[in-house]
């Protein structure tokens, strides 16, 4: 492991090491077919849009485990209201929980 030559493996200029998406192999640099986007500019704004999209998603997760959280404290409202003995019981996390007496179906 002490012989590890990260360039030679990837088979990059060494230069190129610290990407770690569209590096490009040294058979592409040789034949000039490959543009480097050279303009800062340019990369900065890709670098602000990737960071955009990265808090987006960030936001939808969170949005998406407050409504299931919601979705399910609607169904258990329908059920506490639907008949049947229950009790009423202390979840792990200190949330409440029911439990129903079971019931012989005719």
């Amino acid at each position: 492991m002490e012989e590890f030559d990260a360039a030679r493996h990837f088979d990059t200029a060494p230069e190129l090491l610290p990407r770690a998406y569209n590096r490009p192999r040294l058979k592409t640099l040789r034949s000039k077919a490959f543009v480097n986007p050279v303009d800062e500019h340019a990369i900065e704004r890709a670098e602000q849009a990737k960071s955009t999209g990265y808090e987006e998603l960030s936001q939808r997760l969170n949005r998406e485990t407050k409504l299931a959280r919601i979705m399910q404290e609607q169904e258990m409202q329908k059920h506490l209201m639907e008949k049947g003995t229950r009790s009423k019981r202390k979840g792990i996390d200190g949330s409440m929980t029911y439990k129903w007496k079971k019931q012989r179906k005719r």
